[in-house]
């Protein structure tokens, strides 16, 4: 009895070790995936994620990267992506305002 409790016990602090390491948020990304995450963050930092405010280059950039040909739907993933939906949800979800 006393064995499976300490065995227990041991189990639960390994578990809150391994929970409570900082995280890598590139983890399981290559390092092409990582520049590429970068190129586009600074693009929207750069804009102020407004597709209007990139070039021609910056934008055939972004195009190429989500793997797209359509301007219109780039447009709209790089706006949405700059302005996420803030914590709770959007409104008149469940979390929104």
């Amino acid at each position: 009895m006393r064995t499976s409790l300490f065995a227990a016990m041991a189990l639960v602090m390994a578990f809150l070790a391994v929970g409570c390491q900082p995280q890598d948020p590139n983890q399981g990304m290559s390092s092409e995936q990582v520049k590429a995450a970068e190129t586009i963050d600074s693009l929207m930092a750069k804009s102020g994620g407004k597709w209007d405010s990139l070039s021609a280059e910056e934008k055939d950039t972004v195009m190429k990267q989500w793997n797209t040909t359509d301007e219109a739907t780039a447009k709209r993933d790089f706006e949405r992506s700059s302005n996420p939906v803030p914590a709770g949800g959007q409104p008149g979800q469940p979390g929104g305002r």
